[in-house]
């Protein structure tokens, strides 16, 4: 499959599993994820 293009917007280039290892570990992913929208106004790099 080729990489993320306009054509193929289901393919993220530099994307990696993660084995969650311990509960602080799932705890941070968590909150990454309930947070990060917060952070879209300030992403520089919108497609």
């Amino acid at each position: 499959m080729e990489k993320f293009n306009k054509n193929n917007p289901l393919w993220q280039s530099n994307y990696h599993d993660h084995i969650i290892r311990n509960e602080i570990e799932y705890q941070q992913i968590t909150n990454y994820i309930l947070c990060n929208p917060m952070n879209w106004t300030e992403d520089t790099l919108k497609m």
